[in-house]
């Protein structure tokens, strides 16, 4: 595959790939209109960059795009093409005017797409490979990217892997827990876990979450290892239901290894339970790792409500708090009830932080709990804020305040907002 220049970058395919090849992909007609149908469906985004002259693009257009197992899997996402060459268009049917290669859509609709993917996804200067597929949540943010053109077996896998990313149940039920009548022993269960085949230990992990719930906590108090006790947590906030794991947070967060107990807070705030609460206090007070720490502020705020036990632990974390420190807390004041003391301590504090991510993280929660009398206080800092998204988002948390609740602004786009605050990265 050659490496381009951004100048020189294109996404197109050549007259001699037929129509075929991708007619059963329905390809959007713009970036803006895919991640709106995304936000909509609760679907991952798929961006495919491809240069007409290149070899790998006319292989994917002639063999990948075209298998069957291949359309399947992109009719469970959401997908739009980038390309900036022209290309001999249907001359009649329904689809006259549109790409011979991608009859969705129009050469001046992907070359818009094409030039809005640059803008926002590579430098000026940087050389871009293709063909290259890149892969977002609903948000909006990239999840995966993949550099070279692939057989219908390889994008088969990488397809996948980005459906799980986003929604790990849009294939249906992974497993059965047990045979109709014949529930699994924990002796089983526990040898599986430990099994030197990852396929089988993963298998053993979500059977183990999707099974007899005393089983699992008892089997989880019986695991010395790290990584098993890591996998066993992971797999448990995919679960729906979380009022089952109060006794599964308590063991994590009194573990030994400071990333399990990130994970136990995790969890706990998943769960929002406020039973928990004195159990994250206690563990924030003693907690030394920084990124342990970091998800114990948040799942305090999810768990607190209007406890004042929550508010005093959040605003004492501040005392000599670095930046980012600063920034959880901020974020998870708004997740409280809101209260004087918070409003206060936002309004006066965060709003005047000197730290921009800090400052964001306060305008997040006070438009997290609809502020109405910070909305004046926010649109001042704009004119004053020199990075355009975040003036952006300074307004959009004004609208939000602004907003009806049945008209706010959709949660995937605050949600995302509070993760690149907090500087959290998703897995690639």
């Amino acid at each position: 595959m050659r490496s381009l220049s951004v100048s020189a970058l294109v996404a197109c395919v050549v007259s001699t790939v037929s129509a075929q090849s991708s007619l059963g992909i329905i390809w959007e007609p713009t970036l803006e209109s895919a991640l709106e149908r995304a936000k909509r469906l609760h679907r991952p985004v798929m961006i495919a960059i491809h240069r007409a002259s290149e070899p790998g693009t006319q292989s994917m257009l002639k063999w990948t795009y075209s298998n069957a197992e291949v359309q399947r899997l992109l009719h469970e996402m959401v997908c739009v093409v980038a390309c900036s060459d022209a290309f001999p268009t249907i001359e009649s049917g329904p689809r006259k005017g549109k790409s011979s290669a991608f009859p969705t859509v129009t050469f001046e609709e992907h070359r818009a797409v094409f030039e809005a993917v640059m803008k926002r996804f590579f430098g000026k200067s940087e050389q871009i490979v293709v063909p290259q597929h890149l892969f977002l949540d609903p948000s909006g943010e990239l999840i995966l990217r993949k550099e070279t053109a692939l057989s219908a077996k390889g994008f088969v896998t990488v397809l996948k892997r980005a459906l799980d990313h986003v929604d790990p149940g849009w294939n249906g039920p992974k497993l059965v827990v047990a045979k109709a009548g014949q529930p699994e022993s924990e002796d089983s269960l526990l040898k599986a876990l430990f099994s030197t085949n990852p396929k089988e230990q993963k298998r053993a992990v979500a059977r183990a979450v999707a099974g007899d719930k005393k089983m699992l906590l008892r089997l989880y108090r019986q695991i010395t290892s790290v990584e098993i006790r890591t996998s066993l947590l992971e797999e448990a906030l995919t679960a729906k239901d979380l009022s089952w794991s109060l006794d599964l947070i308590r063991s994590a967060l009194s573990d030994p290894d400071a990333g399990i107990r990130g994970h136990g807070a995790r969890i706990a705030g998943q769960s929002a339970n406020d039973a928990v609460l004195s159990d994250l206090l206690a563990a924030l007070s003693a907690e030394k790792d920084e990124e342990a720490k970091h998800q114990l502020l948040e799942a305090v705020g999810r768990c607190g409500m209007d406890h004042r036990a929550a508010r005093d632990a959040l605003l004492e974390a501040f005392k000599g708090a670095d930046q980012k420190t600063r920034a959880y807390a901020y974020v998870a004041l708004g997740y409280l009830t809101e209260h004087r003391r918070v409003v206060e301590y936002l309004m006066t504090r965060g709003l005047k932080d000197r730290d921009t991510n800090a400052r964001s993280a306060a305008v997040w929660a006070l438009g997290n709990l609809r502020v109405k009398r910070a909305a004046k206080a926010i649109e001042k800092l704009i004119p004053r804020t020199r990075h355009r998204r975040t003036r952006e988002f300074y307004r959009e948390a004004v609208r939000r305040i602004n907003a009806p609740q049945k008209s706010a602004l959709p949660d995937y786009e605050w949600i995302a907002a509070r993760r690149t605050i907090l500087g959290e990265r998703r897995a690639r």
